[in-house]
């Protein structure tokens, strides 16, 4: 039991520092959405390294998120917890949307993906909203689940009940 718990509390550090290093990796600024054919053109065929680390660490933080997700639902199945089947939903398919984030990267560190302004643009777009938006609504239902599932069974501090739910009306909003 108490090896599964280090695994869940594993989960949660290895997600945020695939996130984290991910991001902090590169050395200039990730093009905007709205950047030029030009600017995307010079970022993609000049960063493959950081753009090839990029996908890797967001890759690494969706695999952590699947075991998180299973974790979870472990944990709130061997409560009781009727919403632990909607908890490992939400965070399968967060997921799996964030790894289709890191695969538009990877795809993107292609040079002559890079090189091509049209299709560059379009995974950027691609790359943006399934890592932003269609990772943060199914996050919000495991949040949301998890917090239904404090504040029925009060076996857990009300500060955990508290974040929960405001991550559950921040992963919506």
């Amino acid at each position: 039991e108490a090896a599964w718990a280090a695994t869940g509390a594993l989960a949660v550090v290895l997600f945020g520092c695939g996130l984290l290093f991910g991001d902090l990796l590169g050395t200039t600024n990730f093009p905007a959405l709205n950047a030029s054919s030009s600017q995307l053109r010079d970022y993609f065929t000049r960063n493959v390294p950081e753009v090839r680390a990029l996908s890797l660490f967001h890759l690494l933080a969706a695999v952590a998120l699947a075991a998180f997700a299973s974790y979870l639902y472990s944990t709130l199945r061997a409560a009781g917890v009727r919403l632990a089947a909607v908890a490992l939903a939400g965070g399968i398919i967060g997921a799996a949307f964030l790894a289709l984030s890191a695969l538009c990267y990877r795809v993107l560190a292609e040079r002559s993906v890079g090189g091509d302004p049209a299709l560059a643009h379009g995974l950027l777009v691609l790359s943006y909203l399934a890592g932003g938006p269609a990772v943060g609504v199914p996050l919000a239902l495991t949040a949301g689940a998890f917090a239904a599932a404090i504040r029925r069974e009060r076996t857990l501090p009300v500060w955990l009940w508290w974040l929960s739910s405001v991550v559950a009306v921040l992963g919506v909003a």
